[in-house]
């Protein structure tokens, strides 16, 4: 799930810079911040996942 949450942070941020090669693009990187919680969820016990979107 980490993997994951550092390539959708990695497409984010090409939709930033204008050198995303997908019209999707920006969706994906959207799911950059709740995979990388969801990833963390599994670990700490104590994170909250009510506000994930």
């Amino acid at each position: 799930m980490f993997k994951m949450a550092a390539i959708l942070q990695g497409i984010a941020k090409r939709v930033l810079d204008g050198t995303a090669a997908s019209q999707h693009a920006e969706a994906a990187g959207a799911g950059a911040f709740n995979m990388a919680k969801l990833a963390w969820a599994q670990i700490d016990p104590s994170v909250n996942l009510d506000d994930l979107d």
